[in-house]
């Protein structure tokens, strides 16, 4: 090991029996040239290998005893390469092999080299095996085999092998008979090998799989890797969800298999003939299975079979048993049920085929009496077409009662989501019990995929996350507490309605108060709907008690989720900001609620919900004497004034004590007495109204206002009482004193009833020098008189005289209500002062304005290029054109405002035919509406909510869309960003972040998963402390989506690698084009939730809406000929006709309609037809053809090109009647021969008629493209595909000069990759004359034409090219390989060549589809 130095990375270099050892390349000279003679090689003498190390260029020169050296291989890519090892020259007994070196990274960053040979060995079987290796010389090589482990043979003993032994250890058992040599490793077979005691009877049987998984030619050498698998010749899998026992009647064993487990059978004989009988602890067989023979398997595959169980009471039950042998002598036996019930109500129920008159197997008297957690399984029987189900709640549940359960209505066990209600009548009550069950069918994933999972659980769950016990019953049975739930904090409960024929709202109450007051019930609401709201229960005093409600469906089933708001904004808040109390109350609130009319004093502020979210959403505000009005919350602004009576206190000065009313005295009239009294709030006996004429209106004599009126109050004086003497007014009174009482208003008593306040501070009745006193002290209960002033008129008057009007409140009489917006709270501020809504000014000035305006008018460009595995490439770039990025950051808002043209999305793949893959442009009238115009409003952070992000508005509009998916780019891009799409419903959960951290397998098996996961996502979307996004506007505009998919019509136009990710995919698909879709707007408006609640939601819109025009997208199909696309051509030409009043519109669109269908549908039927041929010879020629007559413009070329075409169609028709017969004698003998035949006839058909609809469907293309002006943008590219890299294998900044001549390449090479661009020059130009052929009028033109040099990693190419980069019309002149034409290659060039062979010595694992059948249906490395 060298000594580390802190500036260099440690590597590990690891080989066969994971010995490692540690080396770092050194990067300053002086330490190359000290440690170069002593550290230049390191050597591993165990496994006789040498690894010299390229100081420069990071590279590793590995060398093994009795090979020569390999190819240097660089340490600075990640992944799997291999290298030929070609022998030495003094060595005659090793031959050319393959060695695989992987390179990986640790988690403390040192790169783990490993060394492995071409051969590979996997224990697939429970127990471990002893290996013995026979090589030349007599040597001998013994090793263990653990299980599951891969073990790669030494690489000298791979060319020295002779034979491998193999037996079960620690067993007294023989090596296997019959033993492989390695010749049996050359080609795909699979051999049945025995073990004995003593050379005696066969006790232990094994499958051998040999195959050849990687092949290359090497110097007139053919190399491979080989890898042999060791496994049981016998599996049986349960997929049932209990135990499952076998028993074969020649054995007296009997094995149990646990739930989706599986059992490896060594001890049978599978050519003999095997009968075997299952059983469970409910269900048994009453006559064994019989094991087809071996050959019969092979040859068919796949093999289904139903077999009968029954239970105690004969009942049947179909199973299905299911056998693969894709592999001779490995046999794989399926069991499992057509469907699974999984009851999670809580209460017994009861299944029944619907055509049945008993109930399904499985099902005992002890089901009807209690609840069953087990699950239940279940088929129907071959009548029942429709698949469908019934079902009962169990007898037992309400037995005391005399009760009778009914069937409910049928339900088909299709996938989907539906709910039943089930009926318990009886005789002892009015009424029946109810329960409503929802049911959930999904099938299961991995080898479960044909299994149909039945969840039953309750349409309701209440979840009580807040901090009370809560107590729910339906609102029209309130009275009934018979019908009352319980829910304690943290607790979940299912409910049933108590009574279906009433409306189903719920109302809830807080049964632990720790004030000990009494709480009344909310509102009701329903709880059949997603949704989230607030709940108000009312204490006695009116106050609020304010709970969130949150409702979420999943699966069929609604959880009503109860939390605390107390961490939350509330929806409303009332505040009062004048000195009057204001009384609110819900509007069409019921007048006997009186806890729901709440006062609200001067200067406080309440948070409010609404009590009943059935009612209109609006509220009321009222004053006592005064008006009252409607407010709708959700308008935001000024909204009525409230009007109330200016009412004052008649008040002796001298008890008015620091300018408060609290302790005076004042005058009161009650029992037609008028007296001096303590003054007390809201005692209308002690209130007065003076008009402008002097009259003093007593209050209290009247009634109160029904608060419709908003001014003047006292219009009409007539049914008014008004303070006046008890007796007339003579002479004789002016210098006694009289009683005062309240009269009504009487116009003819205006003398007596008129009064006025003298400044000096008199009551005095009007135009008279007598005024109001005590007669007596002053004192409570004094009697007040009227009576002569007995002092100077303008002094101050005595304190029994000394009276002043003070108003009962401050104010004009008008209060000014406003609606404002704080975050997610919707505030009514009522006040004696007008709001104009309008900034403060010192705010302005002191706080911080930003604004900062982006405007790229060139745009903005992104390229996307993976260089992962193998040869770099751009997959996609993205043009951002015209983008324009506005911000501002003005006092406690900040807001972002971004504009774009158009979006292009190219694809950038060489082979594609569509180079655009997105696109989206701005309207003519760009003023109008851009590409996409984004625009984002927000509040600041508030400290109070650290956990609330508050924006006002949120707007995205979004132009027509033009999606044009090449299949292609969609599976490397899919393997790029490296997306899981085995499962739709797993990307979903991953796309909203719902899905779980962990990767968990789809073959790991857990009937609880769906209560676990619904538990998870209820706490993700419903946490106290989750963070939570307030929109008062959301709007993503609609959208009109052209959308075409284009398939590849062959395999062989994808590498191994992708035809894996295509076999995993969970969707087909399907080519069509111009499929017309269009996306509804989702708005909301006053939202507030988390964002994981916001996001599934957006998904789940668009989902239902792309899922409602399926039939536009199947309308559109190639293989039927496009039939939408037909009747929205003939509708635009039957449009042009009646717009233009011409022909000419309506005969391009017909033709273009009819041409496009034509060549969809030979199209299809070329591709489908084709694939019946199965000629590889044909194939190529056909592909061929296609290539060098790609793109035809002209009828001219398609018939020149069609006639070569169909000669070669029929000329291979001809011939395939010898051809295929001989081929099939040379390969398999006699049985090719019928096969050759066969595929001869069908070759005669079919290659001719596979030629003619080549011809047809590019006659119809070409005049589709020839009747409509193509769209520019959507066949051209946007730049020229850029050249991957440079002569070191790296990443340059974009050349359009590179990107052309690496497209050059590709076009003389016709599509060969395997040739790299390096660079070009030109030598010379020179200028010719030029036709336009197109318009023979204009006269000829002068161009330029080039003579240029291009270097790749082979050769060097002369050509000519015309001056006109779009049209890249070239002519080879000459070209020079570099290994016959030159004796001495530059430096840079031999670097670029070993740069680009070793990225294409790449070693990717081939993916095996036979394996994947078997891995599908179950896991091999699953234990049990």
């Amino acid at each position: 090991m060298y000594e580390p130095r802190m500036d260099n990375q440690i590597y590990k270099f690891q080989f066969v029996y994971k010995q490692t050892i540690s080396f770092y390349f050194p990067t300053h000279s002086s330490q190359l040239t000290t440690n170069k003679n002593q550290n230049s090689q390191t050597r591993i003498r165990t496994n006789s290998i040498v690894s010299s190390l390229c100081q420069i260029n990071r590279r590793l020169l590995i060398s093994i005893d009795g090979w020569q050296c390999l190819q240097p291989i660089s340490i600075d890519r990640i992944g799997t390469f291999y290298r030929i090892a070609l022998p030495s020259n003094t060595n005659e007994l090793y031959k050319p092999m393959i060695i695989i070196i992987d390179i990986a990274m640790t988690d403390n960053s040192i790169r783990l080299i490993t060394v492995k040979s071409s051969i590979e060995i996997r224990n697939q079987l429970l127990t471990s095996i002893d290996i013995r290796f026979k090589c030349n010389l007599d040597l001998l090589h013994d090793f263990r085999l653990e299980p599951n482990e891969i073990y790669s043979l030494p690489i000298q003993l791979c060319s020295i092998i002779k034979q491998i032994q193999i037996r079960p250890s620690d067993f007294a058992l023989d090596f296997l008979k019959n033993s492989s040599s390695k010749e049996n490793l050359i080609h795909r077979q699979s051999f049945l090998r025995s073990c004995s005691i003593d050379e005696k009877q066969a006790v232990y049987y094994i499958c051998l799989q040999t195959k050849q998984t990687y092949l290359l030619n090497s110097q007139d050498h053919i190399v491979s890797t080989y890898q042999l698998s060791i496994h049981s010749p016998l599996t049986i899998c349960n997929l049932l969800p209990c135990s499952l026992n076998y028993e074969i009647p020649n054995y007296h064993e009997k094995f149990e298999i646990n739930p989706y487990k599986f059992h490896r059978e060594h001890t049978l004989n599978i050519l003999e003939n095997i009968h075997i009988l299952f059983s469970t602890n409910i269900y048994h067989m009453n006559k064994s299975f019989h094991l087809p023979t071996i050959n019969d398997l092979y040859q068919t595959k796949y093999t289904h079979q139903r077999i009968i169980f029954y239970d105690n009471n004969q009942r049947e039950l179909f199973i299905d048993i299911t056998i693969v042998c894709f592999i001779k002598y490995r046999l794989k036996i399926l069991l499992s049920v057509p469907y699974i019930l999984l009851n999670k109500t809580g209460i017994p129920l009861i299944f029944k085929d619907i055509n049945s008159k008993i109930e399904g197997a499985g099902q005992s008297i002890d089901d009807e009496l209690e609840f069953n957690r087990e699950a239940l399984l279940f088929s129907f029987e071959n009548s029942n077409r429709n698949h469908t189900c019934v079902m009962r709640i169990g007898t037992g549940l309400h037995r005391q009662q005399d009760s009778r359960p009914q069937w409910s209505q049928g339900f088909r066990l299709q996938q989907g989501s539906t709910y039943r209600q089930l009926q318990v009548r009886s005789s002892r009550k009015s009424t029946d019990w109810n329960y409503s069950i929802a049911i959930d069918i999904r099938s299961g994933n991995g080898f479960l995929k044909k299994i149909n999972f039945i969840f039953l659980s309750p349409r309701y769950m209440i979840y009580n996350q807040c901090s009370y016990n809560l107590l729910i019953t339906q609102r029209q049975i309130l009275n009934d507490e018979t019908n009352y739930k319980c829910v304690s904090q943290h607790a979940t409960i299912a409910y049933h309605w108590p009574r279906i024929d009433i409306e189903q709202l719920l109302c809830v109450k807080i049964i632990n108060n720790d004030n000990k007051q009494i709480i009344h019930w909310s509102g009701g609401f329903p709880i059949d709907c997603v949704n989230a709201f607030h709940i108000n229960m009312r204490y006695d005093n009116g106050q609020c008690l304010i709970l969130r409600v949150q409702i979420i469906e999943r699966n069929g089933t609604y959880f009503v989720v109860f939390m605390d708001s107390n961490q939350m904004p509330p929806p409303f808040r009332i505040t009062n900001r004048s000195d009057i109390p204001i009384q609110f109350h819900q509007t069409d609130i019921r007048p006997e609620s009186t806890h729901l009319y709440t006062s609200l004093l001067p200067h406080q502020s309440i948070d409010y919900a609404w009590d009943e979210l059935t009612l209109k959403p609006t509220l009321t505000c009222s004053i006592i004497d005064g008006t009252k009005t409607i407010y709708d919350l959700f308008k935001l602004g000024n909204a009525d004034e409230l009007h109330y009576q200016n009412l004052i206190y008649l008040v002796f000065q001298v008890t008015y004590e620091d300018e408060s009313l609290s302790h005076s005295l004042v005058v009161e009239y009650n029992d037609n007495q008028l007296f001096v009294a303590q003054r007390q709030e809201n005692r209308r006996s002690q209130l007065w109204y003076r008009t402008d004429n002097g009259i003093l209106i007593h209050i209290g004599s009247l009634s109160i206002q029904d608060g419709t009126r908003k001014k003047d109050f006292f219009d009409d004086l007539r049914h008014t009482f008004v303070l006046d003497i008890q007796d007339p007014l003579d002479n004789n009174l002016t210098e006694s004193f009289t009683q005062l009482t309240v009269k009504r208003y009487d116009s003819k008593r205006l003398q007596t009833q008129s009064w006025q306040f003298t400044d000096p501070g008199y009551l005095c009745l009007k135009d008279t020098h007598l005024c109001v006193q005590i007669f007596g002290e002053l004192k409570e209960k004094s009697d007040i008189v009227l009576g002569p002033i007995l002092d100077d008129i303008n002094e101050k008057p005595l304190s029994t005289m000394y009276i002043r009007a003070h108003q009962r409140y401050k104010g004009t009489g008008i209060l000014y209500a406003n609606i404002i917006a704080d975050g997610p709270t919707n505030v009514l501020e009522i006040d004696h002062i007008k709001s104009n809504n309008l900034p403060n000014p010192t705010s302005i000035l002191s706080s911080i304005i930003y604004h900062i305006d982006l405007h790229f008018s060139a745009g903005v460009g992104i390229s996307i290029i993976n260089s992962m595995n193998h040869q770099s490439e751009e997959l996609m770039y993205i043009l951002v054109n015209n983008l324009h990025i506005e911000y501002n950051n003005k006092n406690n808002e900040q807001s972002i405002e971004s504009t774009i043209d158009t979006l292009i999305i190219g694809n950038q793949l060489l082979t594609t035919t569509k180079p655009c893959l997105l696109y989206i442009n701005s309207l003519e009238d760009p003023s109008i509406q851009r590409a996409i115009r984004f625009q984002i409003q927000w509040q600041k952070s508030n400290t109070n909510f650290s956990h609330l992000h508050i924006i006002h508005s949120l707007q995205i509009d979004i132009n027509s869309i033009t999606i044009q998916l090449d299949e292609l780019l969609l599976w490397k891009l899919i393997d790029f960003f490296d997306i899981e799409i085995s499962s739709l419903s797993s990307l979903l959960y991953k796309t909203t972040r719902l899905g779980n951290n962990t990767t968990n397998s789809d073959r790991k098996i857990d009937l609880n998963i769906n209560d676990y996961e619904t538990e998870r996502i209820l706490s993700l979307l419903t946490s106290t402390h989750a963070t939570r996004i307030y929109f008062n506007k959301l709007s993503l505009s609609s959208i009109d989506l052209n959308l075409s998919v284009y398939c590849i019509h062959s395999k062989r136009l994808l590498s191994s690698h992708l035809l894996t990710i295509k076999r995993h995919a969970s969707f087909p698909l399907v080519p069509f084009e111009n499929a017309q879709i269009h996306l509804k707007s989702y708005e909301q408006t006053h939202i507030f939730n988390t964002y994981d609640f916001f996001l599934l939601s957006i998904i789940t819109h668009y989902v239902n809406v792309c899922t409602r025009q399926a039939l536009k997208i199947l309308g559109t199909v190639d293989f039927l000929g496009n039939p939408l696309g037909l009747l929205h051509d003939v509708t635009d030409g039957i449009a042009c006709l009646v717009d233009q009043r011409g022909v000419s519109g309506l005969v391009k669109n017909v033709a273009h309609g009819v041409a496009d269908s034509t060549s969809k549908v030979t199209g299809s039927l070329s591709h489908g037809i084709g694939k019946l041929v199965s000629d590889n010879e044909h194939y190529n020629r056909r592909q061929s053809i296609i290539d060098n007559h790609k793109n035809p413009t002209t009828i001219k070329q398609v018939i020149r090109h069609g006639t070569v075409g169909i000669a070669a169609g029929f000329y291979d028709g001809l011939t395939s009647m010898i051809k295929q017969p001989y081929k099939g004698v040379v390969e398999q003998g006699m049985p090719g021969l019928v096969k050759g035949f066969a595929k001869g006839i069908v070759g005669t058909v079919s290659k001719p008629m596979v030629s003619i609809l080549d011809f047809t469907n590019e006659m119809a293309t070409v005049i589709k493209e020839g009747a409509r002006s193509p769209n520019i943008i959507l066949n051209t590219r946007i730049r020229p595909t850029r050249c991957p890299s440079n002569i070191l294998g790296l990443l340059l900044s974009y050349s359009i000069f590179d990107a052309q001549g690496h497209y050059l390449l590709y076009r003389m090479n016709k599509g060969d990759l395997t040739e790299r661009y390096i660079s070009r020059l030109t030598i010379s130009t020179t200028q010719i004359n030029t036709v336009d052929k197109r318009n023979k009028n204009i006269s000829d033109r002068i161009k330029d034409s080039y003579i240029d040099a291009m270097i790749t990693t082979q050769r060097v190419i002369i050509y000519r090219i015309d001056d006109d980069p779009d049209l890249f019309n070239f002519e080879i002149i000459d070209s020079y390989d570099f290994n016959t034409s030159m004796a001495v290659i530059p430096i840079d060039i031999q670097r670029a060549q070993e740069i680009f062979q070793e990225e294409k010595m790449i070693y990717i694992i081939p993916d095996d589809e036979t394996e994947n059948n078997y891995n599908d249906i179950i896991d091999d490395q699953q234990t049990e």
